[in-house]
């Protein structure tokens, strides 16, 4: 396979990965160095390296939790770059062994990576994003010195359901992923924003109600006394977790606040629309383990209000 150039997206440089799982490395827009990484050379200078590719949908990051504890337990270390949108999450993971959480910068929509194996890590990323016909990238590359795992390219070479097809990619059972999302909490945030943010108080029952995901947001009637789900400054989405556990009931589009919910294990009455078009819930359903009433149209829900 040739030398491959990055796209202006995924920053400046070329790569190619060698048919012996080495990377070649040109550096710069106008390369002036060349660095060879062969599998003996990652074993010598960092010993079993794992880099995950994932840097942005706090819900997909979550979800992967237990392929990190899974990597981390076969002994290697592991680099997993988040978008800077999404920094505030390396407060609240808990992670084992020796786990980095690095940012990748965005700046115009390029991608620029500062950080230990950035420049590999952001070529692999391109290759398995854009090369389609190099089908090793269709599974984990690497082996036992280092291994990349291209799971933010698989919605374009996966032809299954996309979130258990991470796990298929990766070859682990997905079925008890939440069990292994480890959270530190913020409780005198938790409270500040129940509280006196929001103006809650105990025994009031309310409804959580999300419309917003990363691509928009889908409105719809909920009735009774409803609290809406939204980004306020100080506060994370963990933040809310004292929230989401005393709500009477959620409502909420399928993003991130399902994945939430199954975290926490919230038996309560539950509804999801769809918000996609044509509604879909094929990527999200498969990976659920509570009783969600799911709407495929907000004209389509019907529920009870509280309060």
């Amino acid at each position: 396979m040739g030398a491959l150039a990055l796209d202006e997206a995924y920053g400046h440089g070329r790569a190619r990965l060698e048919g012996d799982g080495s990377i070649l490395i040109l550096s710069g827009r106008h390369p002036t160095r060349v660095e060879y990484y062969g599998i003996s050379e990652l074993t010598r200078a960092m010993k079993k390296l794992c880099l995950i590719c994932q840097p942005f949908g706090m819900g997909d990051i979550l979800f992967l939790q237990k392929i990190v504890w899974h990597c981390a337990a076969l002994g290697y270390r592991i680099i997993f770059p988040l978008r800077a949108d999404l920094k505030w999450l390396r407060y609240h993971l808990i992670s084992p062994g020796d786990v980095s959480y690095p940012t990748l910068k965005e700046i115009k929509g390029i991608y620029s990576a500062d950080f230990e194996m950035g420049q590999e890590f952001l070529a692999l990323w391109n290759m398995a994003e854009w090369e389609l016909s190099d089908k090793r990238f269709d599974y984990p590359v690497g082996g036992d010195s280092f291994l990349f795992l291209g799971f933010a390219a698989l919605w374009k070479r996966l032809s299954t359901e996309l979130m258990a097809g991470k796990y298929e990619f990766f070859g682990l059972d997905h079925k008890d992923w939440a069990q292994h999302v480890f959270l530190k909490r913020r409780p005198h945030a938790e409270r500040e924003l129940f509280y006196e943010v929001l103006g809650l108080r105990d025994n009031k029952p309310y409804t959580l109600v999300n419309y917003h995901c990363s691509g928009g947001k889908v409105e719809f009637p909920v009735p009774g006394r409803t609290v809406m789900m939204r980004e306020i400054d100080g506060f994370t989405a963990i933040d809310w977790f004292m929230v989401i556990e005393r709500a009477a009931q959620i409502a909420t589009i399928d993003t991130s606040l399902v994945l939430l919910v199954e975290i926490l294990g919230q038996q309560k009455p539950l509804y999801m629309i769809s918000r996609y078009s044509p509604p879909s819930f094929k990527e999200i359903q498969g990976i659920l383990k509570l009783k969600w009433n799911l709407a495929p149209t907000p004209a389509a829900l019907v529920m009870d209000g509280v309060g």
